[in-house]
């Protein structure tokens, strides 16, 4: 599945692609996918314009279109700049121009009543009509000078006291994950896999060792998905199938193609090691999610260890709001080698 971005910015770009890299098979900007089209931003909120940019890019491409619109918004300023705050001196995208005249009208307002937000409204939209949106937030102060260089436009003045420095000190890994657009995306990524997925009844889900002759191309197709070697999925494959483990494979059939799977291994590569069995390498093909395909596997893997005295069962994720649906539940926070991040470990009783 494609998705276009209705922008050219390389920075938005870069931070979209962070989070939902994994969800569509392509993701290009407007550039990338051959499209110049700028949309009259007239709206009088940022969902408004959001929703407008992506509506058009939409109907233009026939593609699914992600599209935001975001600002910063002072207290003392009544929410100014708000929707205009790239041409809040008066030029569009001059970040310099916009953060003198910030400082300049908060010259006279005290360090307590600098409170300020940055707010990101989403906005996909589907060549059917239908769209999900989302917001996000970024609370902060506006800091009397410039500090930091990463990131763009307000961030070097959006100081952040719980750590310290501006927004554009911090990596921008770390900016990603906690930044406006970041929040408002996450929103919209529980949203989607929150809509309502069809059964997959046509399909066949079985275990490993109810088809061994799918070792060499299952290890193939989850390498292909996760990138790691082939070798070490026959390996914990070839375990499985001589009876040594009870941590399997499970597969989704559609006739004849593999397009879902997932495994049961001791550790997915984390450092709480007394926490296990881990599922890992959860994966459906992109022309057949919202499915209902990865819930029927995760509840075939828990019932079939539960059934042989595995229980319970742990899975490391990023995704928030998915695998809540199907009993698991939040358990800790775990440390994934050669990781900069800590990430979220489920479990499943």
């Amino acid at each position: 599945m494609k998705l276009i971005i209705a922008s050219n910015n390389a920075h938005k770009l870069t931070e979209i692609k962070a989070i939902l890299g994994d969800r569509f098979d392509e993701i290009l900007s407007l550039r990338e996918a051959g499209i110049e089209h700028e949309t009259v931003e007239d709206g009088a909120t940022f969902l408004e314009n959001a929703a407008k940019k992506a509506r058009e890019i939409a109907q233009l491409s026939g593609c699914c279109a992600l599209a935001d619109d975001s600002g910063l918004c002072v207290d003392a300023l009544g929410g100014a700049p708000g929707i205009y705050s790239a041409r809040y001196s008066g030029v569009h995208g001059d970040d310099k121009a916009n953060n003198r005249k910030l400082l300049a009208d908060l010259e006279a307002v005290p360090d307590e009543e600098r409170g300020a937000h940055f707010t990101c409204a989403i906005v996909l939209a589907r060549p059917d009509g239908t769209e999900v949106s989302a917001e996000g937030y970024f609370y902060g102060v506006i800091a009397h000078g410039e500090t930091g260089f990463n990131g763009f436009g307000y961030d070097p003045l959006f100081y952040l006291p719980e750590y310290g420095c501006t927004s554009a000190e911090l990596s921008p890994e770390e900016k990603n994950r906690i930044s406006h657009r970041s929040q408002a995306l996450r929103k919209l990524v529980e949203k989607l896999e929150a809509e309502p997925c069809g059964e997959p009844e046509d399909f066949r889900l079985l275990t490993l060792r109810e088809a061994p002759e799918l070792m060499a191309p299952a290890a193939a197709w989850f390498h292909a998905k996760w990138g790691v070697p082939e070798e070490a999925y026959r390996a914990c494959m070839e375990e499985y199938l001589r009876g040594d483990t009870e941590y399997g494979w499970y597969l989704c059939l559609d006739g004849d193609r593999i397009v879902g799977g997932l495994g049961v291994i001791r550790n997915d590569f984390h450092d709480r090691a007394d926490l296990f069995p881990n599922i890992c390498a959860v994966y459906t093909e992109a022309d057949h999610r919202c499915r209902g395909i990865a819930g029927r596997l995760l509840n075939m893997a828990v019932e079939d260890l539960r059934a042989k005295g595995v229980s319970p069962v742990y899975l490391n994720t990023d995704h928030i709001g998915f695998y809540e649906r199907y009993g698991w539940e939040f358990f800790c926070m775990v440390q994934g080698d050669g990781e900069p991040h800590k990430s979220r470990l489920y479990i499943h009783r």
